[in-house]
């Protein structure tokens, strides 16, 4: 890499380095917005998410307690 070589080398680690910053805070931030998303528009109980699996007991009527 010739006399320049270690130059160039620690700049590039040192861009890979400063660029992780900004990645991870994105990273956070689409966390949080899916987290907001899911806890606004998503199903309040299991009863919303799957009717079918959680269908009333038919109730006895047949008087004797």
């Amino acid at each position: 890499m010739g006399p320049n070589g270690a130059t160039l080398i620690d700049a590039a680690r040192q861009s890979f380095v400063d660029a992780m910053m900004p990645a991870l805070l994105l990273a956070a931030a689409v966390c949080a917005a899916a987290a907001l998303f899911t806890a606004i528009r998503g199903p309040k109980t299991a009863a919303e998410a799957e009717p079918r699996l959680h269908t009333p007991e038919p109730q006895d009527n047949s008087g004797e307690p």
